[in-house]
């Protein structure tokens, strides 16, 4: 049976704000897609599944933002202490990091 033109548009529409979490947690697109076709909420392929997370379709283009911003894991520049790498690991680093006895 094939389904109407615009079928996958509605699915994608339907499910957009399950989309939208799933992405902004992390997930592959790939993932998301398999989890919605795999319950059924999705029978387009991933091809078109893409075509509309990527903004071509008809419909606005999906922005992720990570649910971690980059500004509160970047580490601060104004740090009293240059930076000074040591290439040199005593045993006593060695032990302390790798909990050898």
């Amino acid at each position: 049976m094939q389904k109407d033109r615009g079928f996958a548009r509605v699915e994608f529409i339907a499910n957009q704000p399950e989309i939208l979490e799933q992405l902004r947690k992390g997930h592959t697109r790939r993932a998301v897609y398999d989890e919605l076709a795999s319950k059924g909420k999705i029978t387009m392929s991933y091809q078109r599944f893409c075509h509309y997370v990527s903004g071509k379709g008809r419909t606005k283009r999906v922005s992720v933002q990570p649910v971690v911003s980059i500004e509160s894991t970047s580490v601060s520049a104004s740090s009293s202490k240059p930076f000074d790498h040591n290439n040199q690991v005593t045993e006593e680093t060695r032990h302390r990091l790798l909990g050898d006895e």
